[in-house]
């Protein structure tokens, strides 16, 4: 699969989520195969990365230093203090537990820079896509999907 397949897989997955905090998906690629696919909750505050590696370990599958992230949204780097999700920490730290030296995201988050400077230390490679029709779809969805006014009023706006 190419870039533009695992993102259409990932932009579906996407749609189908229930989070009212905006919809993020991730999949672990594999040889340019995905082994699986997880969105964001909005019942529980956690985000796609969190859940797809609950799902990896749940079905006993090990991540190699050689596997992708892909992600719509760059992964978290701060969580928003007093948040719903807080207690699960962010994700660029849950990466970075990982074997994984790759990380394709195809929209950038209002945050990004906590996320950026700890990949760049720790050795991993943060990439945006450079699809532009990509990066549009994953902030359209994100937005469309961002509903919960209690979040957007703490994020400050509905803007990526």
């Amino acid at each position: 699969m190419n870039d533009k397949e695992i993102f259409t897989a990932l932009f579906d997955a996407a749609r189908q989520s229930n989070s009212a905090m905006g919809s993020v998906s991730s999949a672990l690629v594999r040889d340019g195969e995905i082994i699986d696919i997880a969105t964001s909750s909005g019942d529980t505050g956690r985000h796609a990365e969190d859940l797809l590696f609950e799902k990896l370990t749940e079905r006993g599958i090990q991540i190699l230093p050689s596997d992708v992230l892909y992600v719509t949204l760059v992964p978290c780097g701060k969580r928003t203090p007093g948040g719903k999700g807080e207690k699960y920490g962010d994700c660029t730290a849950k990466v970075l537990k990982t074997p994984i030296k790759k990380v394709i995201y195809a929209s950038p988050d209002h945050q990004m820079k906590f996320s950026q400077e700890r990949f760049e230390s720790a050795g991993v490679s943060l990439i945006q896509s450079d699809d532009p029709e990509i990066t549009r779809e994953a902030g359209q969805i994100f937005v469309e999907t961002l509903t919960d006014e209690s979040y957007i009023q703490t994020r400050g706006s509905r803007e990526l």
